[in-house]
């Protein structure tokens, strides 16, 4: 039974979803538009499967998220993701949990948030009814191409954080983390120099940062040490350029910032099973 307190706060919230706000956070996302990518998920984010299956790999660990199952993301990481080759009629219903958005929940329920919580970065468990059905009811939206409010979109995130604070905890704990996990300059900084033959040192130096504070931010974004992750990026540029250019070996060894041949062919062959050499050879027989 809600006191007349929460219900003057649950009156005002629903007025205030009739308020004009920015673009939707809610988007239907099909196998199409799921092409294999890495990307920097800068807000909390809830995927709910419709159909087929989605991978999601956060550096040397995957996750899978079958029909049915709903999949809770933290914000600030890097992520890889794709949707099951086999299953073409994947889809999914992608929500972004702004702070703003779990800052209203959290005075409407009488609810703290949750600074020093350990969440999980990916969380995937099969909702309770009560949120399957507040998902549900968002379906008729994207598949009769009705129009879908700002309004609209906001009372069905609060409904949908009222139903996880009761039946998901892990979850419902890794949303209420409203922590900044890392300075977000950090992406952009490994990015632009993923190809130059910079140290771990020089890097940390470029994103204002100890050695120790840049290990530490950059393991919390990418799940795995810096020089093993620009390493593995670095083949795989490589392979690309081996397939799709007619670069020498050599010329692609420097190219992406490796410091000699040798090293370059023994790393290449340790990660892909043959030398750069091999490769080429092989897309030339092909």
């Amino acid at each position: 039974m809600l006191t007349s307190t929460q219900h003057r706060k649950l009156k005002d919230a629903i007025a205030a979803t009739f308020q004009p706000t920015p673009a939707l956070p809610v988007q239907w996302v099909s196998h199409a538009d799921c092409r294999e990518d890495l990307v920097l998920v800068t807000g909390n984010v809830l995927i709910y499967v419709v159909e087929g299956s989605f991978m999601f790999r956060f550096g040397d660990q995957q996750f899978e998220a079958r029909k049915g199952q709903l999949a809770g993301i933290r914000k600030n990481v890097l992520l890889q993701y794709q949707a099951s080759a086999a299953d073409t009629g994947a889809a999914c219903v992608v929500m972004t949990v702004r702070k703003e958005t779990l800052m209203e929940f959290t005075k409407l329920a009488s609810i703290t948030t949750s600074n020093g919580v350990n969440s999980g970065v990916i969380e995937i468990c099969k909702p309770a009814l009560t949120a399957l059905n507040c998902m549900r009811s968002l379906m008729p939206y994207f598949i009769d191409h009705e129009v879908l409010t700002a309004g609209l979109v906001r009372i069905k995130l609060l409904e949908l954080l009222f139903c996880l604070s009761q039946s998901h905890q892990a979850l419902f704990s890794q949303l209420l983390d409203i922590r900044e996990h890392y300075r977000p300059d950090i992406t952009a900084i490994v990015e632009e120099n993923i190809m130059a033959a910079v140290s771990l040192t020089q890097l940390a130096r470029l994103a204002g940062r100890s050695v120790s504070s840049f290990r530490r931010d950059f393991l919390a974004i990418y799940n795995m040490p810096p020089s093993r992750w620009i390493r593995q990026r670095r083949l795989e540029k490589a392979k690309e350029l081996l397939y799709s250019t007619n670069m020498t070996v050599t010329h692609i060894c420097y190219t992406m910032g490796f410091e000699n041949l040798a090293h370059f062919s023994r790393a290449f062959k340790s990660y892909f099973g043959n030398s750069p050499s091999d490769l080429r050879l092989k897309t030339l027989v092909a």
